[in-house]
């Protein structure tokens, strides 16, 4: 018996039936793509979804040597798109011990990293540029597909949702310029990630985790090795702060966010806390209800509640109290060791990067119409630095 209870089956059959967003761009198909071999999605016709499936997948009809097949192929029911360093292995973790919400076979078995980088050929093998058609394989389609008969014996359908947790697509645009449908000699993209998002999926899922934004900076740092040691991480705040302020005097923030000049320079992924930005270009796109927005505090403060929130949102089944009790004492998914070697960033950084995020701050709670993301209640925490385990060691055997 799964530990879980269903559904109505009215809740399955949503796919088509959302009202889907203008255009907000026009642009024409084909584009001209000969001037990179990145697939244009924005001119790809946008799948049909199975009716009884809840989750959107659909039947691709392929060659084979015994004649034509159908076969299954998926895409993800919700995305948690932000932010890095802010939990989000950790969420997706515990959302995927609910039975009805599966994995997905990417880095970590969340990330499938094609949004922002592989389908540029970054960080893929040889820097070849992965497909939609790739992206599809990520998702468990085989065990999806396994359906169910409804009391009435009349519908096979299926109640099993799947997703992925790539934190680098709220933000990380570096690509923009291979984008057909972008110029690439502009100083401003007019198509970014959320556009090719919502042409292929329209009601897909959002799901936003956000940090108090100067600790969440730091640990991008020290895990994204920009630097090793707080006084690193200081000198680069300090250089960051300045190259951006000198951008703003001559370019538009949109401008100064998209040069990948300029964040080469900086050495410190400044923009990934930019909240406010980036959260308006996929508002620009989807519509407000499609978004659950957290903070990664509230998160931690109190799983339960969190994780009850995000399972209504996603439409499953309640889960039994025995399996949230289990779900919530998990050891948490993933650590940065190198920030609990080198403690906390100094008080004088804290302090610059309080006072420089108060205004981004102010304008993404004003979006948001929630004054928990003025961070007001977010203090300067000292911790003592971690030895590695191997100087523990060490040092434990030099004291007898």
């Amino acid at each position: 018996m799964r530990e879980h209870h269903a559904p109505a089956l009215e809740n399955l059959f949503l796919h088509g039936h959302r009202r889907l967003f203008e255009d907000f761009q026009s642009y024409s198909c084909p584009s001209n793509i000969s001037r990179n071999d990145t697939e244009d999605i924005l001119c790809m016709e946008r799948e049909e979804f199975l009716k009884n499936f809840k989750n959107p997948c659909w039947f691709k009809v392929i060659n084979t040597t015994m004649g034509l097949k159908r076969v299954l192929r998926c895409f993800p029911f919700f995305h948690i798109f932000g932010v890095c360093k802010s939990g989000t292995t950790d969420l997706f973790f515990r959302l995927t011990q609910h039975p009805q919400i599966l994995n997905n076979t990417g880095i970590l078995n969340k990330e499938t990293q094609f949004w922002s980088w592989k389908r540029f050929g970054q960080d893929s093998l040889g820097h070849r540029k992965l497909t939609l058609e790739e992206f599809s394989s990520f998702f468990r389609a085989s065990e999806i597909g396994k359906t169910k008969i409804d009391l009435q014996g009349r519908m096979h359908y299926s109640d099993l949702i799947t997703g992925h947790a790539d934190p680098m697509d709220f933000w990380d645009h570096n690509h923009w310029r291979e984008i057909p449908q972008n110029d690439p000699n502009s100083s401003e993209p007019k198509f970014l990630t959320p556009h090719f998002v919502r042409h292929v999926q329209p009601n897909i899922k959002l799901i936003l985790l956000l940090r108090e934004p100067a600790e969440r900076l730091y640990s991008h740092y020290l895990h994204g090795y920009y630097g090793h040691t707080p006084e690193d991480f200081h000198s680069s705040v300090l250089k960051g702060i300045e190259l951006f302020n000198t951008c703003l005097t001559n370019c538009s923030l949109k401008t100064c966010l998209y040069k990948s000049d300029l964040s080469k320079d900086m050495k410190l992924p400044l923009s990934a806390s930019l909240y406010y930005i980036h959260l308006l270009e996929w508002l620009d796109v989807f519509p407000r209800e499609q978004f659950l927005v957290l903070r990664t505090e509230d998160y931690h403060k109190d799983m339960k509640y969190s994780l009850f929130r995000l399972f209504s949102f996603l439409g499953v089944g309640d889960v039994y109290s025995d399996v949230m009790e289990r779900t919530i004492k998990l050891p948490h998914k993933y650590v940065t060791k190198i920030k609990l070697e080198q403690g906390p960033m100094l008080i004088e950084t804290w302090n610059i990067l309080t006072e420089f995020f108060k205004e981004p701050n102010r304008k993404l709670a004003a979006i948001l119409n929630d004054e928990r993301y003025l961070w007001k209640d977010a203090t300067f925490k000292f911790r003592a630095k971690q030895l590695p385990k191997t100087k523990q060691k060490r040092h434990q055997h030099l004291q007898h």
